[in-house]
């Protein structure tokens, strides 16, 4: 989700470690001469250290486990952010490895579920990007389309595991929920790759690619729901905070999600926010912002209000509550997976609503 509170790259205290992993020395081994660092080495982009990284540590997720079945829906959304924020790690275009492990992880969790997994590819800056989705076609009006949609890529040297692997386990068990259950419109699970910096709000983001091809083949898209950060709640008081001239308005326990949207989207804004909240009884808070709040477009929906399309964002409300978010704390175990479980009826709720 974007944007980062900060950019600053800790390059230097990085070098001895790094040094450390690709040469493979430990205790028993003697001591390499001193590490003499040129300008040229001090100025290494942060790019190339997580490449060198990725090297090492991204063949770990090829033995990750996927969910259990017979799980709760809490232990499976657990397992999907192991994956995807421990496993895997920072995802994005500057690790190569880890980025593809992540597309196939995705890949193979849809296919194992009875999807065919379609992808559009693009390119950036020389380098391929992918859109992974898979349709669930509809059963009386297959022209009109209901997409949900998370952003699999994270901020470069973070686990990213709020932000946003549990929006991605959400739509990974949605797929799975609502698999050979086709709904009255097609519904589409969509992620989608570079959502956060340098890539938001540029003709790269992935979501913005997609939305535009959609617009493009003049589809109907009826709504759009973006799933970013979901998992960190906590019930203490004074936790919550609020855009700018806003105060008041949300309640100020960090225990709740919130539904946003712009003005125009309003009406799905409210039939989502209600089956939500008759799904699961879980607390749920919603606003149409007025057009001069940039918060409310810090994610993949302000792409599909780009190409005229209803939307809105389901979220924890990220920075406003999670003090981890776009920094390397945000791990996998600070996110809190009962009560995420229990948010996730709400959602199964909200995509049989509005593709009725």
């Amino acid at each position: 989700m974007m944007p980062s509170r900060t950019f600053l790259c800790r390059v230097l205290p990085a070098l001895p470690l790094l040094f450390g992993l690709l040469v493979g020395c430990d205790d028993g081994e003697s001591s390499p001469p001193p590490l003499v660092l040129s300008d040229a080495a001090i100025a290494l982009d942060a790019r190339v250290i997580d490449a060198a990284l990725d090297m090492r540590i991204v063949d770990a997720a090829s033995d990750a486990a996927a969910p259990d079945m017979g799980m709760p829906v809490e232990d499976r959304l657990r397992t999907h952010v192991e994956v995807l924020a421990g496993d895997i790690g920072s995802r994005g275009l500057t690790r190569p490895g880890a980025l593809q492990q992540t597309i196939d992880y995705i890949n193979t969790e849809l296919t194992g579920m009875g999807y065919t997994v379609e992808r559009q590819t693009y390119d950036v800056r020389g380098t391929e990007s992918v859109n992974l989705w898979v349709a669930l076609p509809g059963t009386e009006r297959d022209a009109e389309v209901v997409v949900i949609g998370a952003h699999y890529d994270c901020v470069p040297s973070t686990p990213g595991a709020d932000d946003n692997a549990s929006g991605v386990a959400a739509n990974l068990e949605l797929a799975r929920a609502f698999a050979g259950q086709p709904q009255a419109q097609t519904v589409q699970f969509v992620f989608f790759a570079n959502e956060e910096p340098p890539y938001f709000q540029t003709d790269d983001m992935g979501s913005l690619v997609y939305a535009r091809a959609l617009a493009t083949a003049n589809t109907n898209v009826t709504s759009m729901v973006t799933l970013e950060m979901l998992g960190f709640y906590t019930d203490e008081p004074g936790t919550q905070d609020v855009p700018l001239g806003l105060a008041g308005l949300f309640p100020d326990t960090g225990n709740f999600v919130a539904f946003i949207s712009d003005v125009p989207s309003s009406s799905v804004l409210d039939e989502a926010h209600a089956a939500f909240l008759g799904a699961s009884g879980f607390p749920a808070e919603k606003l149409a912002a007025p057009g001069n709040l940039p918060e409310a477009g810090f994610s993949d929906h302000w792409s599909f209000w780009q190409a005229g399309y209803r939307a809105l964002m389901v979220t924890d409300t990220a920075f406003f509550r999670n003090e981890n978010y776009h920094e390397g704390t945000d791990t996998f175990d600070t996110l809190n997976y009962a009560r995420f479980g229990a948010m996730f009826p709400g959602l199964v709720g909200m995509v049989e609503a509005l593709a009725d």
